[in-house]
């Protein structure tokens, strides 16, 4: 086992988040990728940012994100690409019957330290 590597992520704050997306445009995908090249861009603080369609059920979504520290969820959270993303990507997602779990990260395999 030399070659497993076990990387901590002790601090690091994840949020899985799961929802529904109702009549969403048939860009949604596009509109979505440019959301995360955005946060790819912007946010150094967000480690993973990574969105998901469920193949079963085009309308449910799955999202994961981590993020260095608690600091840099704020950021996320606060920053221009959320407040522009949250006006169109709010009046499609159901609210009502989605869950968003925040988690604190122990370990992960493939997480760079900082």
């Amino acid at each position: 086992m030399a070659d497993v590597e076990t990387k901590t992520a002790a601090g690091r704050i994840v949020v899985l988040a799961d929802f529904h997306m109702v009549d969403a445009p048939d860009d949604i995908e596009t509109i979505i990728a440019g959301v995360v090249a955005a946060a790819e861009e912007e946010e150094p603080g967000t480690l993973v940012y990574a969105w998901h369609r469920h193949v079963d059920d085009p309308s449910h979504w799955t999202v994961l994100e981590m993020y260095e520290d608690e600091a840099a969820q704020q950021a996320h959270l606060r920053g221009p690409l959320m407040r522009a993303a949250t006006g169109p990507l709010s009046e499609l997602i159901d609210f009502a019957n989605g869950t968003a779990t925040p988690m604190k990260a122990v370990a992960g395999k493939g997480i760079a330290q900082r």
